[in-house]
């Protein structure tokens, strides 16, 4: 078996190699992080076992993904906070981080490793999360409308200003000339916001939400009050395999919802 250990950095990376029967390590360089330089890399280990460790960071997903559709290639992603042996190294360079990787992978630890999801799950997730950027657009937008009728002294309108009965008093309202091309120019923008959201809303109920992957979830999930087919989307997505949790506690604490307590003499905080 051949071990790797890749010091990942946004635009190139420094990999050692390792032969596990002999001990050596044979070669060890900085390449481009393209997907030609990284099959190349590789490319010289065809048919034989290759793991891989990596320290989990911005861009790993990317990587980790590309490594995947290499056979014989495994991949160990390390938790970057829990490997004090690379963080409080005294001597801290690119090539002694990819070996402390090396010797971490061919090592009989346990390492504390992080969580990738499966291409289907990160498909998800960006598209949740890009449905939710474009929400936070749209919101902003309306602000811009708020904002522009305060300032030309309109500071009462109809509840829903954006609903039908909204709009029909939007397009009557006595602005100035100029005020009126900004007020057109964002209801134009939040007309194109409302259709790509209508697009992508409807392609997670159809793409996903139906999957045969999600669908038993989504069942469950929006069976339960207050939840609704994208917030159980949301949950399914965000936490990836839930059966990865051994206890409730686990996914609350994964949640970020689990309070903490910093206690020094009579201080709690």
């Amino acid at each position: 078996m051949i071990i790797v250990g890749l010091d990942l950095h946004v635009r190139n990376s420094f990999v050692s190699a390792m032969d596990l029967e002999t001990g050596e390590l044979f070669d060890q360089r900085r390449i481009p992080n393209t997907r030609e330089a990284i099959r190349g890399y590789f490319g010289q280990f065809a048919g034989q076992e290759v793991k891989v460790t990596l320290e989990a960071t911005t861009n790993t997903y990317p990587m980790v993904s590309l490594l995947r559709q290499m056979p014989k290639v495994q991949v160990v992603v390390v938790h970057p906070r829990k490997m004090r042996i690379i963080a409080e190294s005294l001597c801290k360079t690119d090539k002694v981080d990819s070996e402390v990787l090396v010797e971490l992978g061919r090592g009989p630890y346990r390492l504390p490793t992080s969580y990738i999801p499966e291409a289907a799950v990160h498909e998800l997730r960006c598209e949740l999360r890009t449905r939710a950027r474009l929400v936070a657009m749209r919101t902003e937008l309306k602000n811009r409308v708020h904002g522009l009728l305060s300032g030309e002294g309109f500071f009462e309108h109809p509840p829903e200003l954006f609903g039908k009965r909204g709009r029909s008093w939007l397009a009557e309202v006595e602005l100035g000339e100029l005020a009126r091309g900004r007020l057109e120019r964002f209801l134009r923008l939040l007309d194109q916001f409302e259709a790509e959201l209508l697009e992508i809303t409807q392609v997670l109920r159809e793409r996903y939400a139906k999957a045969p992957l999600w669908a038993e979830d989504v069942k469950l999930l929006t069976s339960m009050p207050g939840i609704g087919l994208l917030t159980a989307l949301t949950i399914l997505g965000e936490l990836g395999d839930w059966r990865r949790f051994g206890r409730p506690e686990a996914v609350v604490n994964y949640a970020g919802l689990v309070p903490s307590l910093d206690e020094s003499n009579q201080k709690s905080h």
